[in-house]
């Protein structure tokens, strides 16, 4: 088998080799690897159980040959007994080096050397006086010698010989193989070894927490080798008097493990041979399986790149054959549909391109024959303004370009095609107007198929015949193809014009909006700067439009709307540009002007246009206007600039009473930088709670007793620093900030006057102003009642007051609410009265308790007659209809003398006291009440 390098470049193939390979190999490892670790378990457990066996086979052997010298020395000791052993005597030679006598006088030797032994113990005596050996071990410069004692006779006299260390550890020159034998003191130092390197390792590695009379196997390393031992423990305590001996037999670690080396060689070589088959075996399936996946995957690139007639051979007899046939059958499909796409892509491209339908109609018409076969076409487009006509785009046969003529629709094409969309044929002896040219031209027969697309017929495609054609599915389904990108280029076209009419116009006057006013006024800007001229413009919001809109309904609203737009657009030149902005504004561009005069003169028209009456559902409506006016470059150089300034000269001309007309003037940002600004520190006060509340106090007029007091709002600095409630209440008013300063007076008023009640000031209420806003917010009668809960106040000391204009907004609604607070026994008043639709109507249908005299009339009560009738004219009314009157404002005595003589009931104003804080109040009612006792007690004594 021949390998080739070249299959391995593949991913696909690297890791099939990889997969097989693990798969071959990984189960052999596993195997291996257990075997071996099984293996060496039990050859180490046999190797510790046969250590331990010949540790205690040594050590009997070596207590059976104490025994044996025990018996010889006690054998010595009786001739000594009878005879006196001469000296020399040969008994124990094998057994023994030295034999000497021990009694009073010393040692006596009889054989060999023998010149001390160790001191003996009372305890030693007694061993040996029992009958019993006695051993004694001593150290000496090189060894340990072992003594064995025995009594000699009656006479207290001990025999003592000197053992024999080859006697003794004899049987250790028989242990098998590379076996070794230590015998271990008691201070785990080496007694004996059978080799010096033995004794020289476990002298300097024999650890001194070892347990040498456990189980456990022992390992010391011995001439880079490591070995295997075990012990066995040699008792001799009870005969011989002598601490036991540990009897260590080692054996080196690869002897216990000879034989899993020489597995470790076989696995090696099974392993090989194993890898070596395992990819042999994976070279052979990768080149049978990459063979015919090379030749897809190279067929595959030839289609991605348009070679689609690129051969593709494959014989392998299974799915790869079969995918194979697949491909090629797809790729003669894709070269067809590939064919036609391109010729389609260039009528897409034209398409997108071209603005016009003529032109995209122009350029399929030029490439019809190639996608679709026919002798001649036409192509009618219906005109978009002018449905019954259209425009026929006629290609001859044996012409490429193609010849326009309007004509005259003679069919109604949704009758005409009804269900049947895909197309029909028509009669050539009956032909509708639209193809009639392509029966002049030769056409025998025709295939008509609408251009439709949303359910709208945008035009009709006729294919003409000189012979019958054979259209077939895939030539309807191209022709198909055809009617629809025309129609999408056709919708294209109208859509494009409807979303520029949608983002530049507007939807319900037909006027341009911000968006086109802002782009045409930057472009007369830019004119103006070139031609150094001048322009103005003029931003139009009309008054009081929302209570027609309220009253009369949206619908009446965009009427009125529709009806301003009409007589704006009379009142200028057509190269003047009048947009609506939104809502019930309005924009004048006023481009080429000479000055100022002229943009006031239009401005003037314009006032005048709009207050003639408007006739809305037969009904006549009158309505105003406020118009700033912003002239360039003076009042701005830019779109933002200008319509800014104009947006304030408007406020400003609506502030100055409505229906007229206003300049710019830089005054007029001075103080929207600080309406800016107040509405910021405003935000500032409302979030840290900060707003003040002084009360002022309501007198009786007759007897000028304090009965009540009216909360009012202060900044929470003194008066000359920060803003008058003048100034910072239409701010909170217009941004909605008043919801929150209205509940949070609320608060601080309940709790002043339950802090009045219990120091003993008796007030019949406290009022509190209440905004439009606020009393129109979901859920306010429930949390007016939950705040007197809060401070453990009686409704009945509450009064809120309500302007005029809240009781004009949706009668119904603010007829339940007003009814609930009364339900509720809080107190209703009419703030302001006679500023506003001052009408007896709603005074008799709302529960309202109170009616306050407006300051504007008490403040020329004192000058003139006039208003003095208003007020009487007020307080009758309101007395007739059950109400009491407050005057507001009075600030010398002669305005409270008139008052007080028509029968007002309460008065307040500087007269009396300024709103004060809490505790001034507190001190001020004590004291204006104790005058007014004082006067009674001494009108009483007179």
């Amino acid at each position: 088998m021949v390998f080739d390098r070249n299959y391995m470049r593949s991913t696909v193939a690297r890791r099939m080799f990889m997969l097989f390979v693990l798969a071959a190999l990984l189960p052999v490892v596993v195997a291996g690897v257990w075997s071996l670790i099984t293996a060496s378990r039990i050859l180490t457990e046999q190797a510790e159980e046969q250590l331990k066996e010949n540790a205690k086979t040594l050590g009997v052997s070596v207590y059976e040959r104490l025994g044996m010298a025990e018996m010889t020395l006690k054998e010595l000791a009786q001739q000594y007994q009878v005879d006196n052993i001469s000296f020399g005597t040969h008994i124990g030679q094998q057994q023994f080096s030295a034999i000497a006598v021990l009694n009073d006088a010393g040692l006596t030797g009889i054989r060999g050397d023998l010149d001390s032994i160790p001191a003996l113990s009372e305890e030693n005596l007694e061993h040996i006086a029992s009958g019993n050996p006695l051993l004694l071990s001593q150290r000496t410069a090189a060894n340990f010698e072992l003594l064995l004692l025995t009594a000699a006779g009656g006479s207290g006299e001990i025999l003592v010989a000197q053992l024999l260390p080859d006697y003794i550890w004899g049987n250790s020159y028989y242990l098998p193989g590379q076996h070794q034998m230590c015998v271990l003191w008691s201070d785990r130092s080496p007694l004996y070894c059978s080799s010096e390197d033995m004794k020289l390792a476990l002298t300097m590695a024999m650890p001194d927490s070892l347990d040498l009379d456990g189980d456990a196997s022992i390992y010391w390393r011995q001439n880079d080798r490591k070995l295997l031992g075990q012990t066995w423990e040699v008792a001799l305590e009870r005969h011989f008097g002598h601490e036991p001996w540990v009897l260590l037999i080692g054996k080196p670690d690869h002897e216990v493990l000879a034989n899993v080396t020489d597995f470790r060689v076989v696995f090696v070589t099974v392993f090989l041979a194993a890898l070596l088959i395992a990819a042999l075996i994976t070279m052979s399936q990768i080149r049978k399986r990459m063979v015919p996946l090379e030749k897809l995957a190279t067929y595959a690139g030839h289609v991605s790149n348009k070679r689609f007639h690129e051969p593709l051979e494959v014989d392998s007899g299974d799915e790869f054959e079969g995918l194979a046939i697949s491909l090629r059958k797809m790729s003669r499909g894709l070269a067809s549909h590939f064919s036609i796409l391109a010729t389609m892509s260039l009528v897409d491209r034209e398409i997108l391109s071209s603005p016009e339908p003529g032109a995209v109609v122009d350029i399929v018409l030029s490439r019809l024959r190639n996608i679709v076969p026919c002798d001649n076409a036409v192509v009618t487009v219906l005109d978009r303004a002018a449905p019954k006509m259209a425009q026929n785009y006629l290609l001859l046969a044996g012409e490429a370009q193609s010849k326009t003529k309007r004509i005259k629709i003679d069919r109604d094409l949704d009758l005409m095609f009804g269900d049947a969309k895909a197309g029909i044929f028509l009669d050539k002896e009956k032909p509708p107007g639209f193809c009639q040219a392509l029966v002049v031209d030769g056409a025998a027969s025709m295939f008509c198929m609408p251009i439709i697309k949303s359910e709208k017929i945008y035009g009709v495609l006729t294919l003409g015949y000189c012979q019958p054609p054979e259209l077939g599915g895939n030539l309807m389904h191209q022709a198909s193809e055809i009617c629809g990108r025309l129609a999408l280029a056709m919708a294209t076209v109208e859509r494009d014009e409807q979303l520029y009419h949608q983002a530049h116009f507007d939807n319900l006057t037909g006027l341009a909006n911000r968006q086109l006013f802002a782009q045409r006024l930057n472009m007369e800007i830019r004119r103006a700067e070139r031609d150094h001229s001048s322009l103005a413009l003029l931003f139009i919001d009309l008054d009081n439009f929302k209570i027609i809109n309220d009253v009369r309904g949206h619908s009446a609203g965009d009427q009125l709307i529709r009806k301003v737009a009409g007589r704006l657009s009379e009142r200028v030149r057509d190269s003047d540009l009048i947009s609506r902005l939104g809502g019930d504004e309005f924009t004048v561009l006023l481009s080429t002007i000479d000055g100022e005069e002229d943009a006031g003169r239009v401005a003037k028209e314009i006032l005048e246009s709009l207050q003639k009456p408007f006739t809305i559902d037969g009904s006549q409506h009158f309505i105003s206007a406020s118009i700033g006016v912003t002239l360039y470059p003076g009042d701005g150089r830019t779109v933002e600039e200008l319509l800014r300034n104009a947006d304030t000269a408007m406020y400003r001309a609506k502030e100055a009473g409505r229906d007229q007309c206003m300049f710019f003037q830089e005054e007029m940002n001075l103080a929207a930088v600080r309406r800016v600004k107040l509405e910021s520190q405003l935000r500032t006060v409302v979030e840290s709670q900060g707003m003040k509340l002084h009360f002022q106090p309501v007198l009786d007029a007759q007897t000028q007793e304090v009965v009540g007091a009216e909360a009012l709002m202060r900044w929470p600095v003194s008066c000359d620093q920060g803003p008058s409630p003048d100034e910072f209440i239409p701010v909170a008013e217009e941004t909605g900030l008043i919801v929150p300063l209205g509940y949070a007076a609320l608060e601080e008023a309940c709790r002043a006057m339950m802090a009045w009640r219990t120091k003993g000031i008796e007030l019949e209420n406290i009022a509190v102003n209440v905004s439009p806003r606020q009393f129109n917010e979901p859920g306010f009668v429930s949390e007016v009642l939950a705040i007197l809960d809060r401070h453990g106040l009686e409704p009945h000391f509450l009064e809120l007051e309500i302007t005029e204009s809240l009781l004009l907004e949706e009668v119904q609604r603010i007829r339940m609410v007003l009814e609930e607070l009364c339900r509720h026994e809080i107190r209703l008043a009419i703030d302001d009265f006679g500023t506003g639709y001052s009408a007896l109507g709603y005074l008799r249908r709302y529960p309202v308790q109170t009616i306050k005299i407006d300051r504007s009339f008490v403040n020329e009560i004192d000058q003139s007659e006039s208003p003095q009738k208003l007020t009487r004219a007020i307080i009758a009314m309101s007395h007739g209809l059950g109400k009491r009157v407050v005057a507001e404002g009075v600030e010398n005595q002669r305005q409270f003398d008139v008052l007080a003589a028509q029968g007002c009931d309460l008065v307040q104003g500087h007269l009396f006291s300024h709103a004060m804080p809490i505790d001034t109040f507190a001190s001020y009612a004590r004291k204006q009440n104790g005058k007014v006792m004082m006067k009674a007690l001494v009108a009483g004594d007179k």
